[in-house]
């Protein structure tokens, strides 16, 4: 991509995309058959066209998260997906019992 504007309805399809992938994985290794949906963002979501400027450059070069901060941060949406999980069931059982 050229990093012009009328490029961000590329750039929002294709972070839609990368998140679908690993929320899929997530979701498929925690809870097969599981469905997911599309995520729909407001205009302003993403700054796109980046600014230029040698600061951007820079920060967009450098790794976002290490491995132990990437590793922590899917622990924790596995351990908010599975509580989840859970009070459905919770919820599903006691009106069962209504």
């Amino acid at each position: 991509m050229a990093n012009k504007a009328e490029e961000i309805g590329d750039v929002v399809i294709l972070f839609q995309d990368m998140l679908e992938v690993v929320t899929k994985d997530i979701m498929d290794e925690e809870f097969p058959g599981y469905g997911i949906g599309f995520l729909f963002l407001s205009p302003r979501a993403i700054k796109f066209p980046r600014p230029e400027s040698d600061a951007w450059t820079e920060k967009l070069s450098e790794p976002l998260l290490n491995e132990a901060q990437g590793r922590s941060i899917v622990d924790e949406i596995k351990h908010v997906i599975t509580a989840s999980s859970t009070k459905i069931t919770e919820r599903t059982e006691w009106t069962k019992k209504i």
